[in-house]
């Protein structure tokens, strides 16, 4: 029993400890400074909120800094050289990530040089953002800044243009994504689905692409209905649209191009019968 309990003890102080390395201590000194736009935490009520933590976002913290740590010891790869870094939370709103973003890059923000030595160093590069919507703004500031950036996650077809060639990526564009789900739904024989996206970049442009896949294969399948849930009055318009699919008894599947609180509250909703019920009345 005491071993259980100290093993017990012993996780919930490792887990403190990397929340506290990743919100706590996001900075470290170096010759070559790496910025972090990351989300730690998901979206609050408001713009200027932060909602829940996000652990997905918390793994990726730590995964950079044990990667830039596991570099720095490593003197066959950067010989003297060290490398930095500047993590920040966004809370997957724009906005903060834009502020974030000039913040990070100050010293080419400004004309004068000696404003340009005030606090900490500017970034070299940029690790994110996460998604397509805020990854589309920064890349526009990126290019006109001239910093390079990388995304693990950024999936629209948009990004994939010229207009963004400072952003790379190392995940493919939903226009992939849409092929492989359409291979799916004509393997399982789904004739006829249903499809909700986020209202932005990432939402509209990965629906198209699955509702243009279904006319390539000359509607082997029908996407009967297709909704997306806007930024603002986000979570009534989830409850009206999982009401909505409730009520098509023709639709067994639903195709979703949804992340974070979207996704969660949609999947929330999706399972609370007594909420959907209210919401019919």
């Amino acid at each position: 029993m005491n071993r259980k309990k100290h093993s017990s003890q012993f996780c919930l102080f490792i887990y403190w400890l990397s929340f506290y390395a990743a919100v706590q201590a996001p900075y470290r000194e170096g010759d070559v400074i790496l910025g972090g736009l990351l989300t730690v935490h998901l979206r609050g009520t408001s713009e200027d909120q932060c909602g829940e933590l996000d652990t997905n976002g918390l793994a990726r913290v730590l995964a950079m800094i044990f990667a830039i740590e596991k570099i720095n010891n490593d003197s066959k790869l950067l010989s003297n050289v060290t490398l930095g870094y500047d993590i920040r939370d966004y809370c997957e709103t724009i906005p903060k990530a834009t502020r974030i973003t000039c913040d990070l890059v100050k010293d080419k923000c400004f004309t004068n040089i000696t404003q340009s030595k005030k606090g900490k160093k500017s970034i070299m590069a940029l690790i994110g953002p996460g998604e397509s919507n805020a990854a589309v703004v920064i890349a526009g500031c990126l290019q006109m800044l001239n910093v390079f950036g990388i995304s693990a996650t950024a999936t629209s077809p948009e990004l994939s243009s010229y207009a963004y060639n400072h952003l790379y990526r190392t995940v493919p564009s939903d226009k992939f994504r849409a092929k492989a789900m359409a291979d799916i739904i004509e393997h399982f024989k789904w004739s006829y689905v249903a499809a909700v996206g986020r209202d932005d970049s990432y939402g509209r442009n990965g629906l198209w692409s699955l509702v243009k896949e279904a006319a390539t294969r000359k509607n082997s399948f029908c996407v009967a209905m297709t909704e997306f849930i806007p930024h603002e009055d986000r979570f009534l318009s989830i409850r009206n649209i999982v009401t909505t699919l409730r009520r098509q008894e023709n639709i067994r599947v639903v195709i979703l191009w949804l992340y974070g609180s979207y996704e969660r509250h949609f999947l929330l909703k999706s399972i609370d019968k007594t909420s959907l019920v209210e919401s019919g009345s």
